[in-house]
């Protein structure tokens, strides 16, 4: 789930998108990922379409997942409310202005 950053008639809204993992990376994922603990993942969009059985043809929009890391400890999912914005993810690093080519 993705946090949408506005909020509509005063109520939070988050989009749901199907992330599909294979191999090692979904075994890590299953063995030590629970409900509500944030992960950073990395990957592709995919859309694809498919036949319903009802015969209408519907499309499917998900991201094939590459890589993924753990933000944040289990302990901190339920002791800490989750951040607003991604300033808290780490420290800001300056900016330097010489471009190095």
């Amino acid at each position: 789930a993705v946090d949408r950053p506005y909020t509509k008639d005063g109520s939070r809204e988050a989009d749901f998108i199907p992330c599909v993992t294979w191999g090692k990376t979904s075994e890590t994922i299953g063995n030590y990922v629970h409900k509500g603990q944030r992960l950073l993942v990395e990957g592709r969009l995919q859309i694809r379409r498919y036949d319903a059985k009802d015969g209408s043809k519907r499309w499917v929009t998900e991201v094939i997942v590459n890589h993924a890391e753990f933000i944040e400890r289990k302990e901190q999912t339920s002791q800490q409310p989750a951040p607003q914005s991604m300033e808290s993810f780490g420290q800001q690093v300056p900016f330097d202005e010489e471009i190095p080519f």
